[in-house]
């Protein structure tokens, strides 16, 4: 499972209830729906399970380009049965995102906490972060119609530029071979929140012999 917990950097502890409870449905809105929806989960922070590993990739992407949250994913078993909330349900993901949102909060980029996997994952991801944040506005413009799905002929006719640009956009923006990361990073993210990786196992089960 996939635990994200995000806070607001230079959040306010007077911050009032009814904020609060815009924001949940703010994020409810535009992030991919988790499995339990975003709440509370301590002061100022918000907490969400998904049980999609591309789905919790394309929350975090989200949150980090916003910039205004410190976020934590914590990869890993989550107790069962599950609470009918995030606040009623616990387990080592949520642990390990606890973990990770106190580490956000001391740089810039998302965390990954749950095991050496996800420690994999968390140093491909900073790279991904990197390139999305290094990004002029009119090529994130353009990565984000991509992002979408749209065809260069589309961005071409909305961006109201020539679809060689379009092109160009994309090349200086790294689209292509950031968005082919993606994959890699799902792949992670389910070996993180796979209890016992069968190539280990099965190195395990000859005595660790080559």
């Amino acid at each position: 499972m996939f635990v994200l917990t995000i806070d607001r950097r230079a959040s306010r502890a007077d911050a009032s209830a009814q904020n609060i409870a815009a924001l949940r449905e703010s994020l409810q809105r535009a992030l991919p729906r988790p499995l339990l929806g975003w709440d509370v989960s301590a002061g100022d922070e918000l907490q969400a399970l998904y049980d999609d590993a591309a789905l919790a990739l394309r929350a975090v992407l989200h949150l980090a380009d916003a910039g205004t949250w410190h976020v934590g994913l914590g990869i890993g078993a989550v107790d069962s049965p599950l609470g009918a909330s995030v606040r009623e349900t616990t387990g080592p993901a949520f642990v390990a995102a606890r973990d990770a949102v106190g580490q956000a909060k001391e740089r810039e980029t998302p965390v990954v906490r749950g095991g050496e996997w996800a420690e994999r994952a968390g140093t491909v991801l900073d790279l991904v972060c990197a390139v999305r944040a290094r990004r002029t506005p009119s090529g994130a413009e353009a990565a984000g119609l991509a992002d979408l799905g749209r065809t260069q002929q589309e961005m071409a006719h909305t961006l109201g530029i020539a679809q060689s640009s379009v092109s160009r956009r994309l090349g200086a923006a790294l689209w292509q071979q950031e968005h082919a990361v993606h994959d890699v990073l799902v792949d992670l993210f389910e070996l993180a929140d796979t209890p016992r990786h069968p190539m280990t196992a099965d190195h395990e089960d000859r005595g660790g012999r080559s």
